[in-house]
Parts: structure tokens; sequence; C-alpha cells
């Protein structure tokens, strides 16, 4: 099992200046606060709660990084989806792209490829602050031009082999409706593209047989919308990434790996005895004990209770390829949860946020036992 060192629950009510969180993510700065950095929706900007120590209250502070682009006139509403980590040089790094409204939709899932349509105009930008936010340098856009690239995941940063310091993050191009990452040895100078994650020939064969004389075009456009979303990777103690998404014809997580850091990926296969989850987010993280060679995968995401949901934090054995397990939150909420982030502090212990219905962040702290 897992122990539960710390909790707290952030009342956002508290923050005037706080309306709709669209997006955010939890993360230890290297001399030990707290930060939240969010998005709002119709605010081309991203804001930090900032908490210097454990019984400190949250502050929200007056530095934020304001997306220099001209991209908000394409529209009146929008939100910034995007991801953020401490680079192995200690800068804050984000990777964002801007979503318009006219292709945003009213769902219960955070999956973003449930939220955007086929003609989004959602380039994927990068940019870095040396003072943990203070200043930002001018993004650069890391995506070819006429591509849409929306951040899915977490930043990785590996952590074994030639590879150590690199970071690597799924992305989700809506056109394709496929998952792809993109990795760096630089920091963000050089980018590398993976080829898309597909999907196994089972979920294509899900949508039926199809005689070869009797294509339609309707069917074609069916099997091509068949394809991966919402991913998340961790790294292994042996150098593979098991990247944990979602395919557009299954309720369960499932998973595609890749032996060459990330460059190609197996076609996904689904975690056996992972319970439907049609709504709500999920993450997923890995506590590397590289004195045991052993791995430690964590997936936390909702399960239904008849017509509620829970929070529940399961452990994947990659082995039996099933899960267990380890602890749920003692709430039942009426609707799901549609954002929540795993961060990992050490190989020892890590974090959950998530953001309930009634706009409340909460906070755990656990160690793996």
């Amino acid at each position: 099992m897992v122990k539960v060192n710390f909790t707290e629950v952030i009342n956002l009510e508290h923050f005037s200046q706080i309306s709709t969180i669209s997006n955010f993510q939890f993360q230890v700065l290297p001399h030990g606060q707290h930060i939240i950095s969010f998005s709002q929706k119709n605010q081309p900007k991203i804001q930090f709660l900032v908490k210097e120590l454990e019984n400190n209250p949250w502050k929200l502070e007056e530095y934020e990084f304001i997306n220099p682009l001209d991209q908000i006139s394409k529209s009146p509403d929008f939100c910034i989806q995007f991801t953020n980590q401490i680079d192995n040089q200690g800068h804050f790094i984000i990777l964002y792209s801007l979503i318009h409204s006219n292709t945003l939709s009213d769902t219960k899932s955070n999956d973003i490829s449930d939220s955007i349509s086929d003609t989004v105009d959602a380039p994927l930008y990068y940019t870095s602050s040396h003072n943990y936010g203070k200043s930002w340098e001018k993004p650069i856009q890391i995506s070819p031009e006429g591509e849409n690239w929306v951040p899915s995941g977490n930043v990785v940063m590996l952590e074994v082999g030639y590879h150590i310091g690199s970071f690597l993050i799924p992305v989700y191009n809506p056109i394709g409706k496929r998952l792809l990452c993109i990795t760096s040895n630089d920091n963000g100078k050089l980018w590398n593209f993976s080829l898309y994650v597909e999907p196994s020939e089972e979920n294509l064969n899900d949508l039926g047989e199809i005689d070869e004389l009797e294509k339609s075009n309707e069917k074609i456009d069916e099997i091509a919308s068949v394809g991966t979303k919402d991913g998340h990777v961790c790294e292994l103690n042996d150098g593979k990434l098991f990247l944990f998404c979602r395919v557009h014809t299954s309720n369960k997580i499932h998973i595609a790996i890749s032996k060459d850091v990330g460059a190609t990926w197996t076609e996904t296969k689904p975690i056996e005895n992972f319970p439907g989850m049609d709504v709500g987010a999920f993450d997923c993280l890995n506590l590397l004990d590289l004195e045991n060679s052993t791995d430690n995968m964590f997936v936390l995401g909702n399960q239904q209770v008849q017509n509620q949901f829970r929070l529940v934090l399961w452990k994947y054995d990659s082995v039996k390829n099933q899960i267990v397990e380890m602890w749920a939150h003692s709430d039942l909420f009426h609707d799901p949860i549609t954002q929540l982030h795993l961060f990992k502090e050490d190989n020892h212990i890590f974090h959950i946020t998530f953001l309930s219905p009634e706009q409340k962040l909460y906070h755990y702290e656990i160690s793996k036992t």
C-alpha cells in the first residue's frame, strides 16, 4: 500500500482573481517551495500559486506568463492547455497550445482530444524561465508549420542510460487523431518527433469487418478516427518507455511501449483488469528503484460507483499487465474528476492534486511503503 504523509484542501474562492481553472499542474521547486501553475478560461496567461513552507498559506503571485503571440483575436473564447517541468539546468519550462472556443465542446472529460475538432489551429510552443516564473523567454514554435499539436501528458525527465536529463512529452494531433512523442536532449533547442502511436488491429476490428468492395467514404472516415489520445509516459529501470493512453473504441486504459527512447512505439494493448473509464481524467508515474532494478508504476483515475465517481490510485504490474488498488479518496463525487495531476518529487515521494467540481484543489503527499 501507500502512506499519506500530508493532505490539504485549497479553497479557490479565497482568491478573487480566480474564476474557472481550465488547466493546472503541481510542482515542487528545487528549493522546496510548492507551486501550482494554472490557466483560466478566456485569459491568455498562466498564473502561479506558491507556498513557501508546508504550514504557510498559498499566495497568488503577481508575476505570470502572458502569451505574447497574436492568436487571441480568432475567437472571443479560448483556453491555454499546457504542461511544465524543471529542466536539468534548473530552468522552469512550459509547453503550451492555445485552444479556441469555436472548437470546444461541452464534455465531462478532461481529455483534450474530446474537446477539439479537426479544424483547430493549435501550434505547440515552448518557453522557459531562469527565475521560476518571474520572467520568460519569447515562445518558440515546436510543431511544424500547419501542424496542430496539443500537450497531452506530463513532461518526463529521463533518469536511465545515456539520455539522462533529456525530456519527453506526449502530444495529440487532433487532425490525425493520434498521439506522438517529442523529445529534446538539449533543453528545448532541438526537438525530435516520434512516429504516431497506433491502436492495435483488435481496436480496428471493433468497428466490424469491411469488404474491400463495399468500403464507403463514411466507413473509411470511421476507421481513420480510431486513434490514440490522452497519453502519459513512464520510464522504466531497463530504459523502456511505457505510454498509457486511451483509444477511441475502448473504455479501458491501453499501453504502448518504446525501446528506442520514444522514437517508435508498439501498437497499443489494454490493461487486462482495468475498470471501464469513459469519462474523467487519468495520470500515471513511475517511482524507479534503481538499486533493486524494480519499477513502481501508479495510475490515478476515476472509477464509477453506480451514478457517482471516486478517485482511485492503482499500482500497475507490467509482468501480469494488471492493476491493484492502492488508495481511494474517501469522498464520492456526483461528476467525474476532469482535472488531476501526479507529480514525482523523488523516487520515494509523489503528490496527488485534483480539482473538485466545487472548484476546490485537493493536495496529498504520498510515500511508497
